[in-house]
């Protein structure tokens, strides 16, 4: 049987993303178009010694539409953004 095509929505604002408060090297743990619970861990930003320095965590069910495309991230980079699946 074939399997449903996902349909996400969203308005395209990506001001809804969760940013990174400081520099460092970005570790994501899931991937584009995963489907996430609300506080699954999206990933972690590292400092230059490789210590944790912030996670991140989704903020509602949904799916992960936009993760950062460069290992190295500046405070107010969007990191991630879940949006929501039409039923």
């Amino acid at each position: 049987a074939a399997q449903e095509p996902l349909r996400i929505y969203g308005d395209g604002n990506i001001d809804a993303s969760l940013t990174a408060s400081v520099r460092g090297f970005l570790e994501p743990s899931v991937t584009l178009l995963e489907t996430v619970k609300r506080g699954q861990v999206l990933g972690v930003l590292s400092d230059l010694g490789g210590n944790a320095i912030e996670w991140y965590a989704a903020p509602r069910d949904g799916v992960v539409v936009l993760i950062h495309a460069f290992r190295v991230v500046h405070p107010g980079d969007p990191l991630f953004l879940v949006t929501g699946v039409q039923a």
